[in-house]
C-alpha cells in the first residue's frame, strides 16, 4: 500500500506475482492523542477482481518510539516495523 500525505492511497493484490486487484482512493485520520488513533480508508476506484472496495477502518497505535505501527481492523491485528 502507498500513502501520501495529500490524503490519498492506493494498493495492488498479488497472488503468484500476477496482478488480482488494484484499489486507490483517499483517506482521513484522526488522533486519540500522540501515538494513537484512527484512519478511515475510502475506495474510489477497482480495478481486476469482482465488486467494489468497502470503507475500512483502523486503529492505530505508535509504539517502540516510533519503530512500530500497529494497525487493528475487525478484530486483526498488523505489525509494521521500521526498516533501517
Amino acid at each position: 500500500m502507498n500513502i501520501t500525505p495529500n490524503g490519498d492511497w492506493s494498493s495492488e493484490t498479488r497472488q503468484s506475482n500476477r496482478l488480482v486487484r488494484k484499489m486507490s482512493g483517499t483517506y482521513k485520520q484522526s488522533s486519540a492523542g500522540d501515538a494513537s488513533g484512527t484512519l478511515v480508508f475510502t475506495p474510489m476506484e477497482t480495478s481486476a477482481g469482482s465488486g467494489s472496495g468497502e470503507v475500512e477502518t483502523d486503529q492505530y497505535q505508535i509504539a517502540g518510539n516510533g519503530r512500530e505501527l500497529r494497525l487493528t481492523s475487525d478484530g486483526d491485528t498488523m505489525v509494521f516495523k521500521k526498516q533501517h
